[in-house]
């Protein structure tokens, strides 16, 4: 559970952690956490245990509404200034996001 927390406050806030254990995603851990939608989804991070081993962890999202590819902050109908740049501009802008940060959503044990 306090790694679960650790992870929660670094996206946004820890709520839970489901304690089931539906292994069906393989080495995963499942965690609601509150996040701040002006803030850019976060796509990984990178977590050192006590022995100093790294390891990097990636982020999946369940239930997520529409979020720009180019910058990743939740809610843009519109294209956003990175976009805009990227396409009237001869430098080129490297889209970070994509489809990948929407998970399938599994069984909902997370208690409200």
């Amino acid at each position: 559970m306090v790694i679960a927390w650790h992870i929660g406050n670094r996206l946004g806030k820890f709520i839970d952690k489901d304690h089931g254990n539906n292994n069906s995603w393989g080495s995963t851990m499942r965690i609601r956490a509150e996040l701040d939608v002006c803030k850019l989804l976060v796509r990984c991070l990178n977590l050192c245990s006590p022995t100093g081993e790294s390891n990097r962890l990636m982020f999946s999202y369940e239930r997520l509404p529409l979020f720009c590819y180019v910058c990743g902050i939740l809610g843009h109908i519109a294209k956003c200034d990175r976009q805009y740049e990227a396409e009237y501009s001869v430098s080129s802008v490297e889209i970070q996001y994509g489809p990948w940060p929407s998970a399938t959503v599994g069984r909902l044990s997370v208690q409200r």
